[in-house]
């Protein structure tokens, strides 16, 4: 909402600066801002006359400027129309449209190769979409709102037609016809603005549900983008930029001279994987259930007709599917890709490429073939232990917080023992976008035994690929991707991280600690004061060899973007000043950094992450608040789920053990979530209404964490590092506490570190739990009893 405005002084003796800004502040204004659509024409004058004939508003000088009037004229501009393509989808009938399926001759071909089952498939669908919902154009005036329908039409127009009636009258009895009306046009929009938000909020699945909170909540705004003549060029500018940046990236590679790394890494592999097995209908059916359904510009059908009708599609995309693996060939048709650019962050300059991050998207049919491939591959690489240990990226029982809890388990257990650490971020620049692809494949076949038919067909997935920007609906010239696995796909994580596995070998040779998500690499060691040179050589030494190993395998290591952070008891002053040399790069320890998502300061007090976490649920609650008068409580309780509890509840495993004034920030915002569910007045006491949700507080929470991770490390669903840190109780000799399934409890100085230890917190909180929740047969009957037993301490019930 901003605009220009035009004023004109006929004195130009007038102190023309003092006259703008007691101008503005007078209409309550403060800058060059006024309501969307209008244009405000101020005019400073001491004539009468100058006023023009259209509506204006008068404003008085102050005492010594008695003399000047002036004029403040408000132009409304004319709507303006908008041409816009849609397909009227609502119209389809279901049964013609299974029909043109059944007789199209699509569910019958007899092609036998992935390639003319992709074409026939895309062209098939679309001639059959283009058949019942055509698109057409149309011109848009003024676009109603989705919950606006012909009742609510019908009795805006008789409010109308009586409001017309009491102007023309004057009569008591015409005004309150009027007035009826208005109540009876209100009650109705209110009803189908309630009708239509908890139909938004019921009939989405829990993955769409941020998408349609955001929609709701605020306005739709067109996408940033710099300044243009064209989308063309402009699309054509941005494809050139991503491209050059990785062609950047690499040359800057090949005038660099490192020496060999010092370690030997071994590759070779005992176990093999050679071709991929058949699926059934059955098996694509719950594969395409189970993931989210999302269509862009290559797809034939949008999503939400696909949805409607994938049954009937299940028989050809399933013969898309095992033609595909079987043959090891994946269509060009599913290889190319297109990309949106983002403003990374609001607020940059909108004008510089650098600023814009690109999203992939590509399209559905290709997803759901990587999906089946790479749900086999995995299963062989976890069968055979061939993931790195430490490697937590796209793996089952394995997620940011697993990662973050084994890291500061053993950061407080060695500030508990009166010694400091030293954890390393590493960053690498464009990680999946430059590594070479011939290399992947040799690594495939030497460390992992891929070969054989697996291997032609990703080595077919990734040859040959193209991409090109759409920028208002306006696509780039295609370009080939000649580097890099493909971004926003689902095999490219996996590749990525068996592409990068040897970094793990360098790491452990020296001798230390490490946790690698995807590209984020963790290094850090533990030491005692008088160590600590000792400490920098060995983890400069271990990244130089880092360094070796990137050049020839074509990852960037950015040095002055490695972080680090120098870790000791906020109870001893350390003396320590630590710097870390990374090629011509200094890097001096940080106050707090970023890892993982998570805030982490050089005491562990974790007091930013908290203020953190709560700005983000306060403003998700906030969000809600805007449309909670639309919702019923079981609505408002859902969206809270996702929204607020959902970010109150990530890691909060980390925040275990917290002084009570850091706790009670978090329960503050749960308090206003309740509040916010069951619209409770604030003065009200919070304690009866959580207790009525069945919410357990926040330290329960932390708690409740805790312990389904110590069940779950100790029932092997939980990462190796993680199972490392539980122990279970072994007496010398057999003891009725033999089979109370008790872990052994080490020991712990100081309350602040040590008892906040995984280590210390799991066996002390495990074997304070009644025996039958410890001896829980499933995962599903341990939550529920745990949750039963917590419920109940919590509100002392």
């Amino acid at each position: 909402m901003t605009g220009d405005f035009n004023v004109h002084v006929d004195n130009e003796e007038d102190r023309e600066a003092f006259l703008f800004s007691n101008l503005l502040q007078s209409f309550g204004l403060t800058g060059p801002t006024h309501k969307k659509g209008h244009t405000l024409d101020l005019i400073i004058s001491r004539d009468e006359d100058d006023l023009v004939t259209s509506p204006s508003v008068y404003w008085d000088m102050p005492s010594d400027h008695a003399a000047v009037k002036c004029y403040v004229n408000i132009f409304k501009p004319g709507p303006s129309i908008k041409r816009v393509e849609s397909r009227r989808l609502r119209d389809i009938d279901s049964e013609t449209f299974i029909k043109g399926i059944q007789i199209s001759g699509l569910l019958q071909s007899s092609a036998s190769d992935s390639e003319t089952l992709v074409e026939q498939y895309n062209t098939t669908l679309l001639d059959i979409l283009n058949q019942h919902a055509p698109v057409v154009q149309r011109s848009v005036l003024r676009p109603h709102a989705p919950w606006y329908s012909d009742a609510l039409r019908a009795a805006k127009q008789e409010k109308r037609r009586r409001e017309r009636k009491w102007l023309k009258t004057d009569l008591t009895v015409h005004k309150q016809y009027y007035l009826d009306q208005c109540e009876h046009y209100r009650d109705l929009l209110n009803e189908a603005k309630t009708s239509y938000h908890r139909s938004q909020v019921e009939d989405t699945d829990q993955r769409n549900l941020f998408r349609v909170i955001d929609k709701l909540s605020k306005p739709k705004v067109e996408q940033v983008l710099p300044s243009h003549e064209s989308p063309k060029k402009l699309a054509n500018n941005f494809a050139m930029f991503f491209d050059d940046k990785v062609k950047k990236l690499r040359a800057g590679l090949e005038n660099k001279i490192f020496t060999p790394v010092s370690i030997v890494i071994d590759e070779k592999c005992s176990s093999s994987f050679s071709e991929f097995e058949l699926v059934s209908e059955d098996d694509v059916l719950k594969v395409m259930k189970s993931s989210s359904v999302t269509s862009c510009g290559l797809d034939p059908l949008p999503s939400k007709v696909f949805k409607m009708y994938m049954g009937e599609l299940v028989p050809i995309i399933t013969r898309i599917v095992n033609t595909s693996l079987s043959s090891g060939n994946m269509p060009e048709t599913l290889k190319h890709a297109n990309i949106v650019p983002l403003l990374k962050k609001p607020g940059l300059d909108r004008d510089e490429f650098a600023n814009y991050r690109p999203i992939s998207n590509l399209s559905y049919l290709s997803k759901l073939v990587e999906r089946v491939a790479i749900s086999q591959l995995q299963s062989y690489l976890t069968i055979n232990h061939l993931h790195g240990r430490t490697q937590s990226a796209y793996r089952r029982y394995h997620s940011t917080e697993t990662a973050l809890l084994r890291v500061q388990n053993d950061i407080l257990c060695a500030l508990d023992k009166h010694k400091e650490a030293l954890l390393a971020l590493l960053d690498f620049s464009a990680a999946f976008d430059t590594i070479e692809q011939t290399t992947l494949l040799e690594r495939l076949a030497t460390r992992y035994g891929i070969t054989g038919t697996a291997r032609k067909w990703i080595k077919s997935y990734m040859s040959d690929r193209t991409q090109s920007v759409c920028v208002r609906n306006v696509e780039s010239d295609s370009l080939p991707l000649v580097y890099g696995v493909p971004q926003g796909s689902v095999a490219g994580p996996l590749l990525f991280t068996l592409y990068s596995a040897p970094l793990q070998d360098i790491i452990n040779a020296h001798g230390i600690s490490n946790v690698v998500y995807a590209d984020d690499t963790q290094l850090y060691l533990t030491f005692e004061p008088e160590e600590c040179d000792a400490v920098l050589k060995k983890m400069e030494a271990c990244i130089s060899d880092i360094k070796s190993w990137c050049s020839p395998n074509k990852l960037v290591l950015n040095d002055k973007k490695t972080e680090l952070l120098h870790f000791s008891s906020q109870f001893k002053k350390s003396t320590l000043h630590p710097t870390l040399t990374i090629g011509d790069a200094v890097i001096t320890p940080s106050p707090r950094a970023r890892n993982l998502g998570v805030i982490m300061d050089s005491s562990l007090r974790m007091s930013k992450h908290v203020d953190s976490v709560c700005k983000s649920a306060l403003f998700a609650i906030r969000k809600i608040g805007q449309i909670r008068q639309y919702l019923d409580s079981s609505t408002t309780q859902t969206l809270v789920h996702a929204f607020v509890t959902s970010r109150l509840d990530s890691t909060n495993s980390l925040l275990f053990g917290l002084p009570q004034c850091e706790l009670a920030k978090i329960q503050r915002v749960q308090n206003t979530a309740a509040r916010l569910v069951l619209c409770v007045p604030r003065r009200e006491h919070i304690t009866p209404f959580l207790r009525q949700l069945h919410w357990l507080r926040v330290e329960y929470r932390a708690l409740y964490k805790i312990l389904l991770v110590t069940y779950k490390a100790l029932n092997g669903m939980a990462p190796l590092f993680i199972t490392d840190l539980v122990h279970r109780y072994a007496p010398k000799r057999t003891l009725r506490s033999s089979s109370e399934n008790l872990l052994k409890v080490l020991r712990w100085s100081t309350k602040s570190y040590g008892a906040r230890s995984f280590t210390a917190a799991a066996a002390i909180e495990w074997n304070s739990l009644p025996s039958e929740i410890r001896h829980a047969e499933t995962l599903s009957i341990f939550k529920s009893r745990l949750k039963t037993h917590l419920f109940r301490s919590c509100y002392a019930c």
